[in-house]
């Protein structure tokens, strides 16, 4: 069948737009009237055009629940957040207050309008990357499992190895195996835990950073006045 005749499923569509965006952006200078994320009127029109109801759309929105992109086995979760209102490269600071640099051998840095790194969320490490262009702001945090992993299963692993070959030794092979599985299953009870932990306080960093841009932002616009914020902010919270 030829593309032309061929009808893709909603998740197929999702997947297409998905890897569609990632390959504009990646073109350079032919992606600059590219502008992410996508407003309520647009997608309302984009369900329109596709036979949806536009309502349908707010009571879908009304139950969303903002998970971020899980990645495989959960190792990794991926949160995104879209600003409409592009934050100007000298304002980044605003972002910068809100996280911390992992280390100096991979340091949040500026480049022209992006500012990327990695990043120190209280319970594990994440990689930032933010950038500012056509009206626009994405933030995009990812979470991974490096320090679950070098603070659990790590010196689990170590530890059951040392354990099991020091009870051969004495010849309690099969002991020594028991600790080992013992020792072991601890330290996949720990991973999970800080594991999760470190997804959630990304996903609590993710929406901290979307605040504090959506704020710098709106209170650049000409229209934008203290009491507009002022009432946009409490209107966040009450929900």
């Amino acid at each position: 069948m030829s593309l032309g005749k061929r009808v893709f499923s909603e998740k197929e569509a999702a997947e297409i737009v998905q890897r569609a965006v990632a390959l504009q952006e990646s073109a350079g200078d032919s992606a600059r009237a590219y502008v992410p994320g996508v407003t309520l009127d647009e997608l309302k029109r984009i369900a329109e055009e596709a036979g949806i109801d536009p309502k349908y759309i707010e009571v879908a929105l009304a139950s969303q629940v903002r998970e971020g992109q899980k990645g495989p086995l959960h190792l990794t979760e991926e949160f995104e957040r879209v600003v409409d209102g592009e934050l100007p490269p000298e304002d980044f600071d605003v972002v910068m207050e809100h996280v911390k640099s992992a280390s100096t051998q991979r340091p949040v840095v500026q480049v022209g309008k992006s500012l990327q790194g990695q990043i120190w969320t209280g319970w594990g490490l994440a990689n930032l990357n933010v950038t500012s262009r056509n009206g626009r702001t994405r933030i995009h945090v990812k979470s991974n499992a490096f320090l679950p992993f070098m603070t659990t299963l790590y010196p689990c692993l170590v530890g059951s190895i040392i354990a099991t070959a020091s009870m051969s030794e004495r010849g309690l092979v099969a002991a020594g195996l028991g600790v080992a599985a013992a020792v072991i299953g601890a330290g996949l009870v720990g991973f999970k835990a800080l594991l999760n932990k470190g997804h959630e306080a990304a996903r609590k960093t993710t929406d901290r950073l979307e605040e504090a841009v959506a704020t710098e932002t709106e209170s650049r616009r000409p229209e934008a006045t203290t009491e507009a914020v002022v009432e946009r902010l409490t209107l966040e919270q009450s929900t």
